[in-house]
């Protein structure tokens, strides 16, 4: 899955033609030690130049126990005990039962609600397991998010309709049942069909 942030106007006081603009590239998933392996090949030049010229580091985090949880604890600096959800089939502690906890269970304060408050301007694009934010100051969407347990949508609402007006639907559908060779076949050009596809998103919705 594929995601994008982007901190367009940072400051009301700032000239908006000459603000600074910050890009969050995120990748669900990801092997880095395919990606350095790719990219001293000379497969991923981009990749070769970001971790040459960038920093980068091993981060700890709490996939490995908690999957379901990554995408929310990253984006809001918070551990699942704050919102509670831990899984997607849950204990229930009022019911003694279990309870479905989908993508939109856990609203925690994401770094975007933060700098829409402080009115900066934020697009998001297929963040993976998240909520729909309720006080963006800018555009969110839910196109091709990856495993998404949940309706798709966006703000503005009309953002979702006119995408799949221009783009049709995200070509990837469900990957993880995915078994037989020719299906992983197929799989694979459905994946880098998306991949161009999630490219002009990204153009269209920062033109």
């Amino acid at each position: 899955a594929v995601i994008l942030g982007l901190d367009f106007a940072m400051a009301p006081a700032m000239n908006p033609s000459t603000a600074p603009r910050q890009l969050i590239i995120g990748l669900d998933a990801m092997e880095w030690d395919l990606v350095r392996k790719w990219a001293a090949a000379g497969k991923l030049p981009t990749f070769d130049r970001l971790m040459r010229e960038g920093t980068q580091a091993a981060l700890s985090t709490i996939a490995d126990r908690l999957p379901d949880t990554a995408w929310n604890c990253l984006c809001s600096g918070l551990n699942p005990a704050h919102f509670a959800r831990y899984f997607y089939v849950q204990h229930d502690p009022e019911t003694g039962g279990m309870r479905y906890m989908p993508d939109d269970s856990a609203r925690p304060m994401y770094f975007w609600d933060y700098l829409s408050d402080a009115g900066r301007r934020v697009g998001l694009v297929d963040v993976p397991h998240i909520s729909a934010s309720e006080r963006l100051n800018g555009f969110q969407i839910s196109w091709g998010t990856h495993a998404a347990h949940g309706p798709r949508f966006s703000t503005p609402a009309s953002l979702l309709h006119e995408t799949d007006q221009r783009f049709g639907r995200h070509p990837v559908g469900e990957c993880d049942s995915v078994a037989s060779e020719p299906g992983k076949k197929a799989l694979r050009l459905r994946l880098l069909k998306g991949v161009r596809m999630h490219g002009e998103l990204f153009r269209n919705c920062i033109a």
